[in-house]
């Protein structure tokens, strides 16, 4: 009698004790997916936050520079998703007259700074260059100069050491004037290129 009562005394006290490390085991796991949960619940909070941040500084971009960022992210380019800064070669500084394309000294001085900028910075950028022009003439002969007046600087800076796939061009012709197309200083201001640097 007493080895059975012995018996049951071991049995119920291995049976508390498999039930206190259970307890023990389960309050461990719970307690590692409760951190597990927050740390979900934290990072999800700080990519909401990138993201908002994000759709605030493209609201505050131009609407050339806007559309510039979202084909760079569409191609994958972009390291980081950030506007850096954006040059704008205009006929008071590049002389693009009427109907012209090529580059000048002015110009091309302009663009020996800018090459040396990229290279001293030193960051993984995306370049795009824009074209535009002035609302005299055709449409479509004026998006045809846009490209050529974008080519233009591809073509140079390119041959400054600026890597082909970290650039794209595209015209813009006459749809984005920044000034008045019907006095001749609006006109020369709309004939332009922009060269928009992103990271």
């Amino acid at each position: 009698m007493k080895t059975i009562s012995y018996v049951i005394a071991i049995f119920l006290s291995l049976v508390l004790i498999s039930g206190c490390v259970s307890n023990r085991v389960f309050e461990t796991e719970m307690q590692s997916r409760d951190e597990r949960i927050t740390s979900l619940e934290t990072e999800i909070e700080m990519n909401e936050s990138r993201i908002d941040k994000h759709e605030n500084q493209l609201a505050e971009l131009s609407v050339t520079t806007r559309e510039a960022y979202e084909r760079a992210e569409e191609a994958g380019q972009l390291a980081k998703g950030k506007f850096l800064y954006e040059i704008v070669l205009s006929e008071d500084r590049c002389k693009f007259g009427l109907d012209q394309w090529e580059l000048g000294n002015e110009c091309q001085a302009i663009l020996d700074e800018f090459v040396s900028r990229i290279k001293i910075e030193n960051k993984p950028v995306f370049i795009e260059i824009q074209g535009h022009t002035d609302a005299s003439g055709d449409e479509a002969y004026n998006q045809l100069i846009g490209q050529r007046r974008a080519e233009s600087v591809y073509r140079y800076l390119a041959s400054s050491g600026i890597p082909l796939h970290k650039m794209n061009v595209i015209s813009y012709g006459e749809k984005e004037p920044i000034a008045d197309n019907s006095t001749p200083e609006g006109r020369r201001a709309n004939r332009r290129v922009v060269v928009v640097v992103l990271e």
